[in-house]
This record gives structure tokens, C-alpha cells and sequence, in this order.
């Protein structure tokens, strides 16, 4: 099972003349057969021709060609006139709207998917519109469920919405993710490493205690030890000028 889009673009390989016939450019779908009918096949050159591959005649789908048994298998348009009828519908399927039976939209094909064996339409990738899309992501609707295939609206069975299964989350889903991963780790993450002096003054809280009672204790010295000095010194002046009152001897009154 291969996404449409992936088989757009692989070159064609001829085993038996061990030719490149060209690329493939586009499918060509039958809607009645739920099936891709036939590949078309460009060739390289400025002349470029188109011819259809039914996929029938494909021999193998690999993951960087595509084979078939001999050159032959590629056919004109002219000689293929039912499935150049259905490349005239372009019954796309991509970008077709996909609504059930009782009218409920279920989004809109992004791609489908093709057994690279058979041809077979093994279901649709969809998704809501514009930021939507992105937001809701993508959906797989099985081709079980798939009861009309238009070229604008895909018709589903109500069973669908039971039988969707997410492909993709999108941005909401990954939101949630990421926030249950982030839940999930911060009980394991690591407590922060203290620090060697916060080790340390946590096992000593003595010491200090004792270291921040002398920075106190160094602060008031260094504010009162100019206030003691100048007292001092008053001290001191006040004692000198005693004593020299004391030294000064007495006045004479004078005789007339």
C-alpha cells in the first residue's frame, strides 16, 4: 500500500529492453471501481508524448521505480479511448470534500492510498480545512466505508465516523504530548545542588552566628571609638585649664 503521491514522478523502467519509458506525472482513477485504472507516462524531450500505462500491465511498485514487463505496455491515447474517457472526468479524489449519508463533514482528502498490487483504493486521507487541518490533523477512512466517489464530494457510509483512525495528531496533539512528557519529568528533575558555603553554614549554624555577633560587634566600636575619644580629650582640656587657675597667682591691690 503507496500514497498517490508517492507514485507521481517515479520513472518507469521496460525489463525486458531495460529502458526508461519516462515518469509518471498522474493516475487516472475510476470511481465506479473505487481503483486507480492507469498511470499516465510522460516522456523526457522537447517533444514530449504522453502515454497510459493500465495498471493492470504494471509489474512491480519499488520504493524509487516503477516496472514494467516491456515498452509495449505504454500505449498511446488513441488506442486506450475508455481510459482516456476517464483522464477527460479528472476524477482527482484528492481535495474532494468527504461527507457521510446523513450529512456530517468529515474533512477533506489530503491523499489516498493505492495497492501497489491491484490498483485498489485502500482508503483516504483526510483532514479539516485550512488551519484546521493543522490544528486537528489527519484522519484514515477505510475504503470499506467509501460509497460514492465524485470529483468534488466523496460520499461515505455513517459507519465512517466509527471507523476513522487518527494518522496524525497535529498541532494539538503534540501540545498535549509534549505537556504530559513535561508533567511526567518534573517529579524527576533534579533538585538544585546547594552551594558549599549553604552546605556549610547550614551544618554550623554556631559559627555563624558567632561570626555575624563581631561583625556587630567591630561595627558599634568603629562608630563609638571617635565619640570616646573626643569625650577624652574634653576630659583632658577641661582638667588643664583647672590646674592653671589654680598656678595663677593672686593680684595686688595698688598703693595710692
Amino acid at each position: 500500500m503507496r500514497r498517490a503521491r508517492e507514485l507521481v514522478g517515479l520513472p518507469v523502467i521496460s525489463l525486458e529492453e531495460g529502458l526508461k519509458l519516462g515518469n509518471v506525472k498522474t493516475l487516472i482513477v475510476n470511481p465506479a471501481g473505487k481503483a486507480v485504472a492507469a498511470l499516465v507516462v510522460e516522456e523526457k524531450g522537447f517533444f514530449k508524448e504522453q502515454k497510459f500505462i493500465p495498471f493492470a500491465k504494471v509489474h512491480s511498485v519499488g520504493a524509487n521505480a516503477l516496472t514494467v514487463a516491456q515498452s509495449a505496455s505504454a500505449a498511446k491515447a488513441s488506442s486506450l479511448p475508455e481510459l482516456v474517457q476517464l483522464w477527460k472526468e479528472k476524477t482527482t479524489v484528492t481535495g474532494a470534500r468527504v461527507v457521510t449519508e446523513s450529512g456530517s463533514v468529515l474533512g477533506w482528502v489530503q491523499d489516498y492510498f493505492v495497492d501497489t498490487v491491484t490498483g485498489t483504493i485502500t482508503g483516504l486521507e483526510a483532514a479539516p480545512s485550512g488551519i484546521g487541518g493543522a490544528v486537528k490533523g489527519r484522519s484514515f477512512i477505510p475504503a470499506e466505508v467509501l460509497r460514492t466517489i465524485g470529483k468534488e464530494v466523496i460520499v461515505t457510509t455513517d459507519e465512517a465516523l466509527a471507523r476513522m483512525q487518527k494518522i496524525d495528531g497535529g498541532l494539538e496533539a503534540r501540545f498535549l504530548d509534549v505537556l504530559d512528557k513535561t508533567k511526567e519529568a518534573l517529579p524527576r528533575l533534579p533538585k538544585k545542588e546547594a552551594r558549599v558555603e549553604d552546605t556549610e553554614a547550614a551544618k554550623q549554624p554556631a559559627v555563624i552566628e558567632e561570626k555575624v555577633k563581631a561583625l556587630i560587634d567591630k561595627t558599634k566600636q568603629k562608630v563609638a571609638l571617635p565619640k570616646l575619644q573626643r569625650k577624652k580629650d574634653a576630659k583632658e582640656d577641661l582638667q588643664a585649664k583647672e590646674e592653671t587657675q589654680e598656678r595663677k597667682p593672686e593680684e595686688t591691690p595698688k598703693e595710692e
